[in-house]
């Protein structure tokens, strides 16, 4: 096992007429190729760690910036004559926090971004790649000053084998938790502050057998949550957009999983005449290529509108775009979006599609095609099974549901066509 850790320093604080001190940012990467110390007819596993320093805080005069993280890491044994007989690769890397603010005007310091890169290719054994991208938290306003914007995190991750056998897994994360959300407000003035916006995630995941072998790709991104008005008046900072995307394929007749979800969420206001933070909007692409049964599913939730408190008024849910494409022999492709509540009930965009083998979509696609896109629906589910049957042709089944203020509606079709 080969692990390195990069950690950047942290800003010092100011006070008055001085200035706070910017961050230092991380950066690990490793280059395609043999990596030192790592050639064995084994396990591998190589780990990339980096995290970026915090911003100083600062009273009345300027913040300074947080550092920023960057993890990349690439293990490609094609050209090493001794074969891992597993390899796993893993980054992880998480921004600097944003310093706060303390004065009568003015913005914290934003959350830094965060960016992990894994790439595992292996054609003597199996191939496992992970990352976890975590963006910066903003940093708080205080006294008239507003919340800092969360950082952006940015995940990609691939693996790949070689030969009959060998399993692919990838599983790709950006996203937050604690991290990456804007910075709060305390002490918020009417008209001026507002919380942080939430930060964008954005996450890829690929896997590829070139032989008979299985595949699994799970790609999750979670957009930060806005910064809420906690005393004071105020506006809420709205949510970060989640962007999701997972491919798996192999030519073989293993079975080739593919997941993919994401979701935001936004932030909460207080006050008459301020309102909730916009809910961040949330789309998933979900495809899979295969000789066999294939499993594609694709979800997106977008962000609820914040809450209005003390007579403020709630903010607008995130969109929603769920696309499930499959490509195979047998399987199902089902894709689900969640539109963000609104209490308004302003019209948000809710949006499930799938796509499957042109072979076995004639008759039996039609008979279940519903609108791709409802501007008064706020969730909505397309699954769509097929399998090949001796003697019969394609049997195919596809569901549609759909609702708006919970007001469920459904319809299912089922279709034989002779397409021997």
């Amino acid at each position: 096992m080969l692990a390195a850790t990069a950690n950047g320093g942290n800003g010092g604080g100011a006070t008055n007429s001085g200035t706070a001190g910017d961050s230092g940012d991380a950066t690990l990467g490793m280059g395609t190729g043999t990596v030192s110390g790592t050639s064995a007819s084994g396990t591998v596993t190589v780990t990339a760690n980096a995290n970026g320093g915090d911003g100083g805080a600062a009273t009345g005069t300027a913040n300074g910036a947080a550092g920023s993280a960057t993890s990349s890491l690439t293990k490609d044994v094609t050209a090493e004559v001794t074969k891992p007989s597993a390899l796993f690769v893993d980054t992880n890397a998480t921004g600097g926090n944003g310093g706060t603010r303390n004065a009568a005007m003015g913005t914290a310091v934003a959350g830094a971004t965060g960016t992990a890169e894994s790439a595992a290719i292996n054609d003597g054994g199996t191939a496992r790649a992970q990352t976890d991208a975590r963006g910066g938290p903003g940093g708080q306003g205080q006294n008239g000053a507003s919340g800092g914007a969360g950082g952006d995190a940015f995940s990609t991750a691939v693996a790949s084998t070689s030969g009959d056998g060998n399993t692919v897994d990838v599983d790709g994360f950006a996203g937050f938790g604690s991290q990456g959300n804007g910075g709060a407000v305390s002490q918020g003035v009417a008209g001026q502050s507002v919380g942080g916006a939430g930060g964008n995630a954005t996450s890829s995941s690929t896997g590829t057998a070139s032989g008979n072998s299985f595949v699994d790709v799970d790609d999750d991104s979670r957009g930060g949550i806005g910064g809420s008005v906690n005393s004071g008046s105020g506006t809420g900072g709205a949510g970060g957009n989640a962007t999701s995307s997972a491919s798996g394929s192999n030519p073989g007749t293993a079975t080739n999983t593919v997941a993919v979800r994401s979701q935001s969420i936004g932030g909460a206001g207080r006050g008459a005449g301020e309102s909730g933070g916009a809910g961040g909007d949330a789309t998933s692409t979900a495809t899979g290529t295969g000789g066999a049964f294939l499993d594609v599913d694709a979800l997106a939730t977008g962000g609820n509108g914040g809450a209005g408190n003390d007579d403020a008024s709630t903010g607008l849910g995130g969109n929603a775009v769920a696309t499930a494409t499959a490509t195979g022999t047998s399987g199902s492709a089902a894709a689900s979006a969640f539109s963000g509540t609104t209490v308004s009930k302003a019209s948000r965009t809710t949006a499930a599609s799938i796509s499957v083998p042109s072979s076995v979509s004639a008759d039996a696609m039609r008979s279940c095609l519903r609108p791709q896109a409802m501007m008064d629906v706020n969730h909505c589910r397309r699954k769509w099974s097929w399998r090949k049957q001796t003697g019969v042709g394609w049997q195919s089944s596809c569901r549609y549901q759909g609702g708006f203020h919970g007001s469920v509606y459904s319809a299912s079709r089922q279709a034989i066509p002779d397409l021997a």
